[in-house]
């Protein structure tokens, strides 16, 4: 096999594959030989005939299944051989094929290979902030479920009998049901807020270019998921389709930066010899946390 290199930009890259000699026609006519059992050619039983005649009566469909096969296996073949870690699928052009040799070219974006210095995702500062309950909240969330029954049911409900009503058997059980409630929202609130300044910080200091084909499959993965919960929310498909270039736009810087940093958690990862499994991601962040600083700020209710 022969591999011809050329780097259009940083990640994007150009394959020039060729594959000729023995090793292409025992493939080819393996294939050939394999193919024939299920072909049939006039006078001749099933897998008997000469690959010449088999040729002359198949010759286009057996080519265009060999094609099939092998350009992906002689693809693999050939960013494994030259250590190339692809991103995406490749875009396949200028394919040739003879009786002798087969060639044909692989532009593709690979993986940024992102290198990183402990004093970046060490000892990052956190702003914090301490969750506590608010009373005025919980009285406020109890005279929104006050008002909600009593729409539904005309009956203007006593402090017991709503808590009652809310399987509760008295309004200090639902009261700290209610506390428990918002405070899990405010932690979950805390958790998301502490990982986006991790995030923000390891993509300003670092700054890594991402394959732009990699990035647009995610922003279209996210603007299908803002699509289908504006549908269950029963927005109209016409007003959906009204917003959805202005979503696009919205969501393309975000998917541009998840894409971002799942590589610089990957380069770390590889630093800190972490396993690039499906906790990856939960043990480099718990990594960072456990150096982190942590700066107190105001409450949060």
């Amino acid at each position: 096999m022969q591999v011809n290199i050329q780097k259009i930009n940083k990640l994007k890259h150009k394959l020039e594959i060729g594959i000729s000699g023995k090793e292409y026609i025992t493939k080819k006519d393996d294939f050939y030989s394999q193919a024939s059992k299920n072909l049939k050619v006039p006078g001749f039983r099933p897998g008997k005939a000469p690959i010449d005649l088999l040729k002359k009566h198949h010759g286009e469909a057996l080519k265009q299944k060999f094609i099939e096969k092998y350009i992906p296996i002689f693809y693999q073949q050939a960013i494994q051989e030259n250590k190339i870690l692809p991103a995406g699928l490749p875009k396949i052009s200028d394919l040739q094929v003879t009786e002798e040799n087969i060639s044909f070219s692989a532009e593709l974006e690979v993986q940024p290979q992102i290198s990183i210095n402990e004093d970046i995702y060490k000892g990052i500062k956190i702003k914090d902030q301490e969750v506590k309950p608010d009373q005025k909240i919980i009285t406020e969330t109890i005279k929104k479920f006050k008002e909600e029954t009593k729409k539904i049911t005309s009956y203007d409900l006593n402090e017991q009998k709503l808590a009652k009503w809310a399987s509760y058997s008295n309004m200090d059980s639902f009261r700290e049901a209610i506390a428990v409630q918002i405070h899990l929202d405010n932690l979950q609130k805390r958790r998301q807020n502490i990982e986006n300044q991790i995030r923000t910080h390891l993509i300003n200091s670092i700054k890594p270019e991402v394959p732009a084909a990699e990035t647009e499959q995610y922003q279209k993965q996210l603007l299908s998921q803002q699509t289908q919960q504006l549908m269950r929310q029963g927005i109209k498909q016409e007003d959906i389709d009204k917003y959805t270039q202005d979503l696009e736009k919205k969501i393309k810087p975000i998917a541009e930066n998840e894409v971002k940093f799942y590589y610089i958690l990957r380069a770390i990862a590889k630093k800190e010899k972490i396993k690039e499994d499906g906790q990856m991601a939960n043990t480099v962040i718990g990594l960072i946390l456990s150096e982190a600083v942590f700066e107190s700020n105001e409450a949060q209710t």
